[in-house]
C-alpha cells in the first residue's frame, strides 16, 4: 500500500475522531446548562406567587437570595419574556419593547379595579407605558386582578415577619451593621418617629410606621432593574402605588427635564412625597437605592431620628439633597383609594367620595381635584 495514502488516511481519521468529540462534549455541556437552568431559573406565570408567598409565611434573611431569584416576565404576543438569577443579575438580555415608559406599581393590591381602571385610562394608555408589578402576595379578593393580566413583568415580594431581615438584603446579606446601628439608634431615637418603622428592636418590640418597607422595596426594584437592564430599554420609569385613583392624564412625562426627578404637589410632611415619583433611566438607580448610608452611619441622620415628627419624607428630601438630585414638582393629579376589605399598616380610608371609593387623605384629594379641574379648564380653552 503507498505509505502516502496511508498517512492521509490516519490524518483523516483524526480530525473526524476530534470533529465528534468535540461535537458530543458540547452537546453533554448544552444539556448541563440546560438541567442547571431548570434547578435554579423558573418562569413564574402571572398568577401564581408561590405557597409560600400566599400563606404570608416569612422569610428568613438566608434564604432571601432563593426565594427571590424566582422572577416572571409576562408573556403575550407583542412582548418577549426573560428571566435571570439574581445572583447574577447583569447576565440578562434586556426585553424588546416600543414602548418607553414603565410604570411600576409597589405594595400589596388595593383599591381594585376602580383605580386600576384609572391607571389604565389615564397613565399607561396616555403614555403608552408598560406596567411592572413588584407586589406581595395579594388578598383574596384581588387574586383575579386585572393587573395581572396586563402587567408585562411581575416580580414577587417576599412578607417578613421582621422586616429588619430584610435590610439585611440591603446590606449585602449580612447583619454585622445591626449592633452598631442599634448602639447608636436606641438611645436617641424618639417614641413617635416613624422613619425605621416596622422593623423589631427586641423579640416583641417594632418601631412604628413602614418607611423601611417602602426603601427595601425600593432597592428591590433597583436591583430588578440592573437584572434586566431595563435602564437601556425605557426612558423613563413611574414608581407609584397599587393604590392611586388617576382621577385625569398624568402629566406629559416626554416634556421633562431627564436629569430631574418629578415628584406631585403636596403631602409632603415636612420632606418630600414618597407615594410617587417619575425618574429617567439617568438617575433612577441613585433615586432607589438610598438606604445604606442610614445603616451604616445613623448619627449622620440624628436630626430625623430624633424627632417626632421623623419620618420617610423627611429622610427622603435629606438623602436626594446629599446626592445632589434636582427634584421639580407638578400638579398632583392622583390620591390613595380603598374600598371595603382593603389592608392598612398605617392608616385606613374612612372618607367616601364621588369616585365610589374612600380616601385616606381629604388634602390629597382636594390637591388632585383642583389640578384635574385646572387642566380640563386649560384644554378647554385651548
Amino acid at each position: 500500500m503507498n505509505p502516502s495514502f496511508v498517512r492521509i488516511a490516519v490524518v483523516l481519521a483524526v480530525v473526524l475522531c476530534w470533529h465528534f468529540y468535540k461535537k458530543d462534549r458540547t452537546t453533554l455541556a448544552n444539556e448541563n446548562n440546560k438541567e442547571h437552568l431548570k434547578n435554579h431559573v423558573r418562569k413564574v406565570p402571572m398568577h401564581e406567587n408561590g405557597s409560600a408567598q400566599q400563606n404570608q409565611t416569612s422569610i428568613p434573611a438566608k434564604n432571601i437570595t432563593g426565594y427571590f431569584s424566582p422572577s416572571s416576565v409576562r408573556k403575550s404576543k407583542n412582548t418577549s419574556s426573560a428571566t435571570a438569577n439574581e445572583s447574577s443579575p447583569d447576565d440578562s438580555e434586556p426585553t424588546t419593547s416600543k414602548n418607553k415608559t414603565l410604570v411600576v406599581l409597589m405594595g400589596d393590591l388595593r383599591c381594585g379595579e376602580p383605580c386600576w381602571k384609572s391607571l389604565r385610562e389615564n397613565v399607561l394608555q396616555v403614555h403608552k407605558a408598560d406596567l411592572a408589578l413588584l407586589i406581595q402576595p395579594p388578598q383574596p379578593q384581588y387574586q383575579n386582578s386585572s393587573l395581572l393580566d396586563i402587567a408585562k413583568y411581575h416580580w414577587p415580594v417576599p412578607v417578613y415577619d421582621n422586616w429588619l431581615d430584610a435590610l439585611d438584603v440591603i446590606m449585602n446579606n449580612s447583619s454585622v451593621w445591626q449592633k452598631t446601628f442599634f448602639d447608636q439608634v436606641l438611645p436617641i431615637y424618639h417614641e413617635k418617629n416613624i422613619l425605621l418603622g416596622p422593623i423589631k428592636y427586641n423579640s416583641t418590640q417594632k418601631f412604628r410606621g413602614s418607611a423601611m418597607i417602602i426603601f427595601y422595596k425600593r432597592y428591590l426594584l433597583s436591583q430588578r432593574i440592573k437584572q434586566f437592564k431595563l435602564h437601556q430599554q425605557y426612558d423613563w420609569f413611574v414608581v407609584t402605588r397599587t393604590d392611586h385613583y388617576n382621577k385625569c392624564p398624568h402629566a406629559n412625562i416626554s416634556s421633562m427635564n431627564p436629569q430631574s426627578i418629578y415628584i406631585p404637589r403636596g403631602e409632603n410632611y415636612l420632606g418630600i412625597c414618597d407615594r410617587h415619583m417619575v425618574v429617567s433611566k439617568h438617575q433612577v438607580l441613585r433615586a432607589l437605592d438610598i438606604v445604606p448610608p442610614l445603616l451604616r452611619n445613623p448619627l449622620q441622620y440624628r436630626d430625623v431620628l430624633d424627632s417626632e415628627a421623623g419620618n420617610s419624607e423627611m429622610f427622603l428630601e435629606r438623602r436626594f439633597m446629599e446626592m445632589g438630585l434636582d427634584v421639580q414638582r407638578y400638579p398632583r393629579t392622583m390620591f390613595i383609594g380603598a374600598v371595603e376589605g382593603d389592608s392598612a399598616l398605617w392608616r385606613k380610608a374612612k372618607l367616601w367620595v364621588k369616585e365610589g371609593i374612600k380616601t385616606k387623605y381629604p388634602g390629597e384629594y382636594n390637591l388632585s381635584t383642583s389640578a384635574c379641574a385646572a387642566a380640563a379648564a386649560a384644554a378647554a380653552d385651548s
